[in-house]
């Protein structure tokens, strides 16, 4: 939707309005967001920024997020929040090996072992938001390549890896997707 990150939380909260109002007498549609926690434009809406500041974790920040979106459209049942922990690229995080694979050839002087030692023995939903240490820029660190062509290189490792796996190991995620296919099972008994 907004190539480059989310600068301003009015845009999504009108996108997502507006889909709501196209679809509102649509029983088989749902809205859902899959925006990064990393950069999220919190600091636009005030009575946000002292709670969302207030939060210790990445989880616990995403879920505050969560609910303000949800609140924010006066609790439609039709619509469904996510935020990523912390962005995109930690579901790849999940399997550096399919990483390294994918730039093996390009960036034959790092070794998987480099690549894991900068991710040490965190979560991929764990990893912070810095500046530095975000997940794509641990990436991009060792893999520059893939900073230039996020979109084509994150669809192929994610395929490389699989959803299941992202699912096993990202319990945030997979958590948005059990409310999905929930979808799926409601619309099946109707």
């Amino acid at each position: 939707m907004y190539r480059g990150g989310l600068d301003n939380i009015e845009h999504l909260l009108k996108d997502v309005n507006l889909w709501l109002l196209q679809e509102q007498n649509n029983s088989d549609c749902w809205v859902t967001t899959m925006v990064d926690l990393y950069a999220f434009p919190y600091q636009n809406r005030e009575e946000w920024k002292i709670p969302f500041e207030s939060k210790n974790s990445g989880l616990e920040k995403a879920l505050f997020l969560e609910e303000k979106l949800h609140e924010e459209f006066q609790n439609t049942p039709w619509f469904i929040p996510y935020i990523q922990l912390h962005e995109y690229e930690a579901l790849l995080l999940v399997n550096t090996d399919a990483i390294h694979k994918a730039f093996a050839d390009h960036y034959s002087h790092i070794t998987l072992q480099q690549f894991k030692k900068n991710i040490g023995t965190l979560e991929p939903e764990e990893i912070n938001q810095g500046e530095h240490t975000a997940p794509s820029k641990r990436i991009i660190q060792y893999y520059p390549e893939y900073g230039d062509s996020k979109p084509v290189w994150g669809s192929l490792i994610a395929q490389e890896i699989g959803i299941e796996v992202m699912r096993k190991i990202c319990p945030h995620f997979n958590n948005w997707i059990i409310k999905l296919e929930n979808l799926v099972d409601k619309k099946n008994f109707m």
